[in-house]
């Protein structure tokens, strides 16, 4: 335990299952939600990431627009995926590798990263917090002081 328990990100990766526009959550054949994994911007491979860029003099590097930028970030942060193809619900045989999931997240005109950087951005979502019980002694399961 460290010095500030409770307050610390528990430093797993996040599973984020990818939601078509459309149809809705994409699934495989068999039922299996496709999904990416994905840690906090400001986690240790965050920071890393912007260590490394900080020092990057290339100039393409600079030239750059924040969208692709991002995308490299959240690139950085991407340690696993299962795609599956919208359409037939095959799964996708593409290793998770920044490249890749660089490529992904800039596919023109689609929001795969906006539902990845969403969540990546929310440090809510990394930290850990046991769940509160539920009350039996009201119907809706909450204590009579919780209101409605």
């Amino acid at each position: 335990m460290g010095m500030f328990e409770g307050f610390e990100s528990s430093g797993a990766a996040l599973r984020v299952e990818l939601v078509d526009p459309i149809v809705g959550p994409i699934k495989d054949k068999a039922g299996n939600a496709s999904y990416i994994e994905l840690h906090a911007l400001d986690s240790k491979l965050g920071r890393d990431y912007d260590q490394a860029e900080r020092s990057n003099v290339d100039p393409a590097h600079a030239a750059l627009t924040p969208f692709f930028k991002n995308c490299k970030k959240l690139a950085a942060v991407t340690t696993g995926w299962y795609l599956v193809n919208p359409n037939t619900g095959e799964a996708l045989d593409i290793p998770c590798t920044r490249e890749n999931a660089f490529k992904f997240y800039t596919l023109d005109a689609t929001d795969w990263w906006a539902q990845a950087w969403a969540k990546a951005a929310n440090n809510v979502n990394f930290l850990t917090r046991p769940k509160p019980p539920l009350s039996s002694d009201t119907p809706n399961g909450r204590s009579a002081t919780e209101g409605s």
